[in-house]
């Protein structure tokens, strides 16, 4: 994904209330929203979204499904790019297990 900017977004004081007090709470949510919203329109693989969001792709699904955010509808360039991840993945814990 490369390296991370910071960006500085200006909003209603109701809405930072409603999204958490804090700064870190409200920016987290404000990233996990954009993130999201690139994931629906395909903008982002999963594993690049998950690695926006500094998770596994595993985790991401998860994070992904419990905001209602389909994680199937993928098309066969994607499903190829994730398959080879998986099976770098696999080879990379059989090389650990093997050492």
């Amino acid at each position: 994904m490369g390296e991370m900017q910071t960006v500085k977004v200006e909003l209603p004081r109701e809405l930072v209330e409603r999204l958490g007090r804090f700064p870190r709470i409200v920016a987290r949510e404000v990233r996990e929203h954009a993130v999201l919203d690139l994931f629906r329109q395909r903008q982002l693989t999963m594993g690049g979204a998950a690695e926006a969001l500094g998770m596994s792709v595993a985790d991401f699904m998860a994070f992904a499904s419990s905001r209602k955010v389909p994680i199937t509808d993928v098309d066969r360039e994607e499903l190829r790019r994730e398959g080879a991840l998986l099976e770098e993945l696999d080879a990379q814990e059989k090389g650990k297990v093997a050492a």
